[in-house]
This record gives structure tokens, sequence and C-alpha cells, in this order.
């Protein structure tokens, strides 16, 4: 979102177990019976690899898509490339790394197949090989390609948690322990409260000039594009290659028919059906 990571709830357990987990979610869930943007429930979670988190988000909210933090997911197999136990040589875990990072940002499914296997048959290691296969069997929930018909707008990690957490660690406590619950959750309530507040206040204001920014850089990568209307929510943009390829815009989503389009990330070719239409593009569907 343009203003940031916002913080709608938080829970304080004494355990990251599955049965917790599911309470708080189910306590939230009856929280927001119509809300999320009127759809009762959000359509994608972003998390890392946690069962029991995740457990419990597919029983409360079974409708939504789960998937996984790409950076987590190239942390989880590094961290596996580097344990001794593992028994990789030093000098084959960045090309191991880079081969799966392949299959990862693939953008097309035979793509994926393609570095799959060939990592696959050219690994030594057998172990890895397994690990490999073991996560292949989840490619719905980590490579690229397998979400692209979801409406992530272009967002592949929950670095919005951890922008949240470095606030209340560095901002609200300053990088000190809250020694009991009462203090932890006179932070939460109060302090935390108020930042969010000020924050939001001053956005609206317009007093936060990195995304003016973002867009007027934007601008400077249109002026090449050809815009063609053809109804009131569909517009063909030009390739900035290719003048013989064309995109197909759709101003009532913000989607268009590209690799990052198709998750609802906002680009250039967006961004010049904006200037050139003076068309707002919605961020609804």
């Amino acid at each position: 979102m343009a203003t940031g990571g916002i913080s709608i709830t938080c829970f304080l357990h004494i355990a990251q177990t599955e049965i917790d987990c599911t309470l708080a979610f189910k306590i939230l869930r009856s929280q927001y019976p119509n809300g999320f943007g009127g759809n009762g429930a959000p359509k994608v979670f972003i998390t890392d690899d946690s069962t029991a988190a995740r457990n419990a988000l597919k029983l409360i909210f079974a409708q939504t898509s789960l998937i996984l933090c790409s950076f987590h997911v190239c942390q989880a197999v590094w961290r596996w490339l580097w344990d001794t136990k593992n028994h990789i040589d030093v000098k084959d875990r960045k090309k191991l790394m880079r081969e799966f990072r392949y299959i990862l940002y693939a953008q097309t499914e035979e793509e994926s197949e393609e570095y799959f296997l060939t990592l696959c048959e050219g690994c030594k290691y057998i172990n890895f090989v397994d690990y490999v296969k073991n996560l292949w069997e989840r490619r719905d929930e980590w490579c690229h390609f397998y979400r692209q018909s979801l409406c992530t707008r272009g967002h592949n990690t929950n670095n919005y948690v951890g922008a949240s957490i470095r606030v209340l660690k560095d901002v609200m406590l300053e990088r000190c322990k809250s020694f009991n619950a009462v203090a932890l959750l006179d932070f939460i309530t109060n302090i935390l409260e108020h930042y969010h507040r000020r924050r939001l206040i001053s956005f609206a204001s317009n007093r936060r000039s990195k995304n003016n920014l973002n867009y007027l850089k934007l601008k400077k990568n249109i002026v090449n594009l050809t815009v063609t209307k053809i109804d009131e929510e569909t517009f063909l943009v030009s390739s900035s290659q290719d003048k013989n390829m064309s995109y197909t815009v759709l101003t009532n989503c913000a989607l268009y028919d590209y690799a990052s389009g198709t998750e609802g990330a906002f680009c250039k070719h967006l961004c010049a059906v904006e200037n050139s239409f003076d068309v707002n593009i919605s961020a609804d569907g």
C-alpha cells in the first residue's frame, strides 16, 4: 500500500503453536466479518514457512490463497546449503543457490520445469536434489510463475511485516526490552497507535515525498510509449523495446497482460495511461 504497512491488530500469546494461532485468527475473523476491502477475507497471505501459522490460516481463511515469501524461501535454501551436516562444498554453494533462484523467478511453466530438471540432472549432491524435489512439490506456493494469477500488486515478500516489527523494536521500544506484558501492551495500544496515526496524517497531508518521487521517475520512462484507447476501461500501450508489440491495460482493476502486470504491480504502462488520458487507475480488483 502507498502508506506502508499498518498493523490492523496485535495478539499477545505465550507460544507460536497452531492452537494459539487458530484462536488469534478466529478472533480476527470475528472482528472483521465484512472487512478486508468488503471481501470478508484477504485475497492473499504472504508468510514464511511456519507450519503452525499456515495451518491456522488455512482453517480460518479457507478461501484465501497462501503463498510463501520469496526472501524466506531463499534464506531457508541458503541456510540448508551452509549447514555442515549436509556436506556441501563451499565452492558449490553459490552455484546451487543460483540454479535454485532460476526456478524461483521463472516466468513460464516450461522455464521452471527446465531449470528444475537441469538442477536435478546436473547436481552431484543427492541430498540437495531430494531437498529441492520436496520444495518442487509445493511450487505453487513459492515459484513466481504459479502466482501470476494472484493479485499481489507486485509484492513477493512480506517485507511490510518486517518493517512493522522494526518500527516496534527501533522506534517504540528503542531497542530496549519490555519487562512485563502490561508495559508491552501499553506500547502497542498507545504509543504504536499514535505513531501510525501521525504517519497517516503526514501521508494524507502530502508531507511524504517518496511516492511522488517514484511516480516522477516512472513518468520519465513513458515519453516513447504510445497509448491507444479501446473503450472506457481498456487501453493498448506499446512496448518500449518492441514497437510492434502492445500490452492491454485494464484500468478498472489496474492490470495488464505482462508478467508483473498480471499481479497488479503499478508500472510505466499504467502510468502512461494515466497521463495520456487523465484517468484514475483503480486498484480495487
